[in-house]
């Protein structure tokens, strides 16, 4: 093996690196592919659990909104008794950094107030602590695992406090384990809802308006929402003015929490990309592969005729080829996995993930088996067929013209898969500059932001006024929110005009 590969060692490196580029690539397109699919699937009794979302016919146009109002979550489980457990949380800061009483500072990936049911609904191991204890209790919270063991060290009973959220004292009472990378659950903080008056207006009964709640619930077994629809016509009737019910057609739903990111029309469309993407990428390195094969044939044909001629089989002719392949496409995979390993950074601002993240999602071993062996099939399979093909008197003539077929048959195709990978990528990029250069109704020309929720309240006027003092700047203004990224979904509607009504986000 090892002097047939120096025998012709400047083509075989250009076989491995052929190899290795794709495999590195097309594994991480597909292995992204397969993490999106899989989202929310890795949860426990995933199946059983539904998001609740809320309908409004506003102006004649239909709207389905993935919130609620507070009160929604635990009027479903008073009113439906197919619903199991009911959870409602809504967050309220998003990654931020928490302080321990000696001083230690350590990201989290934000806070969310919930209700004491939230891991009757998402059912995660806890360490230590009763969920329905902690949570029962204002400033309570349950931190991940994840973030405790960055603690390292007994955290239960101590507070935890935030310059993103002035006066917090969040006593940590339990530990769960992190949510799976993909799903719709983050690992951030959990307090106790009854700790939202602290913060804003608590909605938690509302029925109507101030649906800033993501809400969730459990069904029985073999419960679908036809069965459930009675009960909610009933629960919106004896809680909600005909009125409104009638103007608006207000309704709520509920959706199967398995599917529900995967499906979205956004996820849909990227996925196929980034499948097609992957597929002509692991193609064209297989084809690559392919044509210095068949470039090698004149000379390699010939040691096999030899082999031929001393007794070596057809079955050991393909038993050797096939080894060969297998032994390149160990090592380009070896390969692949330093390039991800160098380029990780570079991975995680393109796919949004981490690359060992995604390469170690569950079960995804078995799809990058599947695509290892279909690239083996493809490089080692037909080679040792054309080996064996090869009649021994045939082998040492010196004209060629039996494999041109098979060479212009495959460039052909190598061309035909470069030139539509090239207009894919020229089509991405074309509407990446589209969207990037969108007109977004104001000139953002020379204008900057900057987030100073993590500078004390006390010490931000200081700030804005030495701002102003630079002769760089020009103007300066403050918002509670950042407006080129999301707004409030309050309602508005012209004076004198309340049948005309618009909500804004």
């Amino acid at each position: 093996m090892l002097k047939t590969f120096t025998s012709d060692l400047r083509h075989n490196l250009i076989k491995i690196f052929c190899l290795s580029t794709g495999l590195a690539i097309g594994m991480l397109l597909v292995a992204k592919v397969y993490f999106e699919k899989t989202f929310d699937t890795l949860l426990p009794d995933a199946e059983k659990i539904h998001i609740v979302s809320e309908s409004i016919t506003t102006n004649g146009e239909y709207k389905e909104y993935a919130q609620t109002a507070g009160g929604i979550a635990p009027a479903l489980k008073r009113y439906v008794p197919q619903i199991e457990n009911a959870t409602r949380f809504v967050e309220f800061f998003g990654e931020t950094n928490v302080e321990l009483p000696d001083g230690r500072k350590f990201a989290a990936k934000g806070i969310a107030l919930t209700d004491s049911c939230f891991f009757d609904v998402f059912r995660q191991k806890t360490y230590l602590g009763d969920p329905h204890e902690v949570l029962a209790v204002e400033w309570n919270c349950m931190i991940p695992r994840s973030l405790a063991e960055r603690m390292g060290e007994d955290v239960i009973g101590k507070a935890l406090t935030s310059q993103a959220a002035p006066g917090m004292q969040a006593v940590i009472g339990g530990i769960y384990e992190d949510f799976p990378e993909n799903s719709v659950m983050k690992n951030q903080i959990y307090m106790s809802l009854s700790t939202i008056g602290h913060f804003a207006y608590d909605g938690r009964e509302n029925m109507v308006g101030n649906d800033s709640y993501k809400s969730y619930v459990t069904y029985s077994p073999d419960v679908s929402y036809d069965d459930i629809k009675p009960n909610i016509r009933r629960m919106l009737t004896e809680n909600i003015s005909k009125e409104f019910l009638e103007d608006s057609h207000y309704n709520i739903l509920t959706d199967p929490l398995v599917g529900y990111y995967a499906n979205q029309p956004g996820v849909r469309t990227m996925d196929w990309i980034l499948t097609a993407l992957a597929a002509i990428i692991l193609l064209s390195a297989s084809l690559n592969y392919l044509l210095i094969v068949l470039g090698q044939m004149q000379w390699r044909s010939k040691e096999m005729a030899v082999r031929k001629c001393f007794g070596t089989d057809n079955r050991k002719i393909f038993s050797m080829i096939l080894g060969e392949s297998l032994a390149y496409m160990i090592v380009s995979l070896g390969l692949a996995v330093l390039i991800i390993a160098s380029l990780k950074k570079e991975c995680l601002q393109l796919l949004g993930v981490d690359a060992f993240t995604l390469l170690m999602t569950d079960r995804i071993w078995i799809l990058d088996l599947i695509v290892c062996l279909v690239m083996l099939a493809i490089t080692g399979i037909l080679p040792a067929w054309l080996f064996c093909r090869t009649p021994v008197s045939g082998a040492f003539r010196k004209s060629g013209n039996g494999k041109k077929f098979w060479k212009l048959a495959l460039l052909s195709v190598q061309f035909f898969v470069s030139g539509f990978l090239f207009c894919f990528l020229v089509l991405i990029m074309r509407q990446y500059c589209m969207i990037d250069n969108a007109d977004l109704g104001y000139d953002y020309k020379d204008v900057a932001i900057a987030d100073i929720n993590t500078i004390p309240e006390e010490n931000r006027q200081t700030l804005i006024s030495e701002l102003r003092r630079l002769g760089s700047v020009e103007r300066v203004a403050t918002a509670t929110m950042d407006f080129s990224q999301w707004g409030y979904g309050n309602n508005l509607w012209p004076a004198g005009h309340t049948e005309k009504q618009y909500n804004y986000s």
